[in-house]
């Protein structure tokens, strides 16, 4: 299952997370863990 996200996820050159909340910052360390140095972009209403 985590073979399918991540190949569907290197497919894209920059990622955008709406949101840093608890889902957020769970998709951060997802990518990060799975996928070390892809381009994300973070964007939240707090600063």
């Amino acid at each position: 299952m985590i073979e399918k996200i991540v190949n569907e996820i290197k497919k894209y050159n920059n990622i955008l997370i709406l949101g840093f909340g608890r889902e957020g910052k769970s998709t951060y360390h997802f990518i990060r863990k799975y996928l070390g140095n892809k381009v994300l972009t973070i964007a939240d209403r707090k600063k």
